[in-house]
């Protein structure tokens, strides 16, 4: 087993640098933090020369686009934390960034998502249903594997052929041997609930200013060596809200939303801010855009505490200009240069740091919570 070392600083964010070490290379099999040292082991025939250079030159760009938080709004309480919902019955952690829910857990998921739900029918929202997979050539033109490329999952098809069908069902048929009957992928698992809209419109014009509400599963690759990480997710479901028009529109209704937010986390009673944020760019030539989005704040984020010194990210609030208008030719009656913004809020994780504020006694959640399940029966 060899090892790198990496010397770190106080001003280096960690926890941004940590999502992207385990991309520096394959042969990678752990890393841990050692002061201000990052020790990463890796298998013996790493090429450590080239990790060293890759790690180095990440915790570079992170400094360069390292720019203070801006706090938008926030609700804040002293909380007790809790950490013991992990269990049968409840919500139950399988490796590899999956989590099951029974019992009360599944009543929390359709509570969130229907008061997430009634924040888009305030906004006149169409409801629509869309399928999970996303073709190569939708997510070519959303410019995700330009920009994210280390969250997508493929799905591949198995050839058409008997003998390849036969090797499967042999016996001895192993995980190495899969490549061998495995066909180049078509599709994507989707990594974000937006892209299906815009798939939906492309090529048409709307005829008005318009919202659209969907719950969607979305799936990540988040790095084989982050799955640990509270929150940190394979596979879950989001209730997303997209927007397209105006410019004037599209960022009154994210501003309409933060507020619909806000009122909501102090109904609550959670310990959580609005902040100005950027996407989890990993690729050194994107790193940079992280400064540019906070610049601009067409990225806030709503950060729930789950313990006294962290926070997790439970829902996003984007703007996006024309980045997606304009490849997916989307248009808008009267509107000369459309525009759209999402937000999306995390159910699975919305769950998991309510847990941790309130943890699993019901009778020790808020009324809202409470009424909810009444209403269940």
């Amino acid at each position: 087993m060899k090892q790198v070392k990496i010397n770190l600083t106080d001003e280096l964010d960690f926890n941004e640098y940590r999502k992207q070490i385990c991309f520096f290379s394959q042969k990678i099999t752990s890393f841990r933090r050692e002061g201000n040292s990052l020790i990463i082991e890796c298998e013996d025939n790493a090429n450590t020369d080239k990790i060293e250079k890759k790690a180095n030159d990440a915790l570079k760009k992170n400094l360069e686009s390292k720019k203070e938080d801006i706090v938008i709004d926030e609700h804040l309480k002293k909380c007790k934390y809790h950490n013991d919902f992990y269990r049968e019955g409840f919500i139950k952690k399988n490796s590899g960034g999956f989590v099951l829910l029974e019992g009360d857990a599944v009543i929390l998921y359709e509570f969130f998502d229907n008061e997430f739900r009634k924040i888009a029918e305030k906004l006149d929202a169409k409801e629509e249903r869309y399928p999970i997979l996303l073709g190569i050539d939708t997510m070519k033109d959303t410019g995700y594997y330009r920009r994210s490329p280390q969250y997508t999952m493929f799905c591949s098809d198995v050839t058409e052929d008997f003998e390849d069908l036969e090797k499967m069902s042999n016996a001895s048929f192993v995980d190495k041997n899969l490549d061998e009957v495995i066909q180049i992928p078509s599709f994507s698992l989707s990594p974000s609930a937006c892209f299906h809209v815009y798939e939906k419109y492309r090529g048409q014009t709307m005829p008005q200013n318009s919202v659209i509400t969907l719950n969607q599963s979305v799936f990540r690759n988040e790095g084989r060596l982050n799955w640990e990480e509270f929150g940190r997710l394979r596979d879950y479901h989001v209730r997303e809200i997209v927007f397209l028009g105006t410019q004037e529109f599209v960022e009154q209704t994210r501003e309409n939303i933060r507020e619909e937010v806000m009122t909501f986390i102090r109904k609550m009673n959670m310990d959580a801010y609005i902040t100005v944020a950027a996407d989890a760019f990993i690729m050194p030539k994107m790193i940079k855009y992280k400064k540019y989005q906070k610049m601009e704040k067409s990225k806030y984020e709503v950060r729930v505490s789950y313990d006294k010194d962290h926070t997790l990210a439970a829902a996003s609030l984007n703007l996006h200009g024309t980045a997606f208008t304009s490849p997916f030719h989307i248009k808008v009656k009267g509107v000369d240069n459309p525009v759209s913004g999402c937000v999306g809020f995390g159910i699975e994780r919305w769950i998991l740091v309510f847990l941790a504020q309130y943890g699993t006694d019901s009778a020790c959640w808020p009324d809202e919570v409470k009424k909810f399940i009444r209403q269940k029966g």
